[in-house]
């Protein structure tokens, strides 16, 4: 700025002198106008003009100048490190508060921030790694990841969270999953549950509720499926719910009989095999009883 004023200062000096020694030149072959002693005279004042800085203000020097636009980056950096610190972005705040120390290093506000910027930061990460382990124990997997990542955004050197988060989200992620599934199972939705869970799986192997639903959605959807057959037939569907009335009013052998000839008609009906095989179960626990009766 200050270059760009000394000149334009500088350029209209010299305008004004050429075009004062041009009038007088014109003058002097008139007749009118000794003229060399007065150009002379204005050369040396252009001469003067051209090479002179220019004017401060009044009461103001070059090292004002340099200080108020220090003051201006001061208070610039000073308001967004207390922003940062406000938003619990310590690692922010603190590198802000230590640009203004490094330009007013006897700052007295700076210092007291970045003093405090220190404490606060060191208590966060201890609460967020209570909160972190507190919602791992809870089986919130989804929130610990979000404590652990703050952590980690404030403190680059614990690298070792990195892969309890990949594991985490992992687990989030069947979790999920499984919630879709157990959803879809309730409204007889089989198949739905059961891709649901097996990408539950394929993510978490060891998870024992999905591999226990699986069995459970894989089985449902074949009796559902099978009972669709079955129900088309109108002679074996009226012997399979016959069946049902004798079980219930203890019939057992009855019971027994209509469903195998069902069985023999569809032998892959597994909601006929599950019936036999409590009918079976029944027996066994019948003739237990027996043995112990006094």
């Amino acid at each position: 700025g200050r270059l760009k004023r000394t000149l334009k200062i500088r350029c209209r000096c010299v305008a004004g002198v050429l075009r004062m020694t041009g009038e007088i030149t014109q003058s002097a072959w008139r007749g009118r106008v000794t003229c060399l002693p007065l150009v002379v005279m204005l050369l040396a004042i252009a001469s003067a003009a051209a090479f002179a800085d220019s004017p401060p203000r009044a009461g103001q020097t070059a090292s004002d100048v340099d200080s108020l636009r220090d003051a201006d980056r001061v208070e610039h950096l000073m308001s967004w490190g207390e922003q940062a610190l406000a938003g619990e972005r310590y690692a922010e705040a603190g590198a802000r508060f230590s640009d203004v120390l490094r330009i007013d290093w006897n700052n007295p506000k700076a210092y007291r921030l970045l003093q405090e910027t220190r404490e606060a930061r060191a208590r966060a990460l201890r609460d967020w790694e209570r909160a972190g382990r507190s919602a791992e124990a809870r089986g919130d997997p989804s929130l610990a990841v979000q404590y652990y990542q703050k952590i980690l955004a404030e403190d680059s050197l614990q690298q070792n969270l990195t892969g309890v988060i990949a594991r985490l989200e992992r687990r989030a992620r069947a979790d999920h999953l499984i919630r879709e599934g157990l959803q879809k199972y309730i409204v007889d939705d089989f198949a739905g549950a059961q891709s649901d869970f097996e990408k539950a799986l394929s993510i978490c192997p060891a998870d024992s509720l999905a591999a226990g639903y699986r069995e459970r959605a894989l089985q449902k959807a074949t009796i559902s499926s099978s009972m669709a057959d079955l129900r088309a037939d109108t002679l074996m569907w009226a012997r399979y719910s016959e069946a049902l009335k004798l079980l219930r009013a203890g019939d057992l052998g009855g019971a027994e009989r209509l469903w195998n000839e069902v069985l023999a008609r569809y032998p892959g009906n597994e909601a006929v095999r599950s019936n036999l095989e409590q009918i079976a179960r029944r027996r066994k626990q019948e003739f237990s009883n027996e043995e112990i009766a006094p």
